[in-house]
């Protein structure tokens, strides 16, 4: 009976992470595909510190899910 509840909140993680990283990718592809044709060397750089940032935020609550999958698993494996 247990066994029920695990697999829906890993499946939830499971799909939060992927989540954030399909949003990741996304969100990158349509900020360069918007970006215009005309940007210095200097604007550029701005632009990708920026996206950077942004990248290393969404990647580390990608990480935070991922860390909490893990707990999960070593939980219900000391249980059985």
């Amino acid at each position: 009976m247990r066994n029920n509840p695990s697999r829906k909140i890993i499946k939830m993680l499971h799909d939060s992470f992927v989540f954030e990283e399909k949003t990741l990718l996304d969100f990158q592809y349509d900020c360069y595909a918007k970006l215009p044709g005309s940007l210095n060397k200097k604007e550029l750089e701005r632009v990708r510190m920026i996206l950077d940032v942004i990248m290393l935020q969404t990647i580390n609550h990608a990480n935070i899910i991922s860390d909490l999958i893990a707990k999960f698993y070593e939980r219900t494996a000391k249980k059985l």
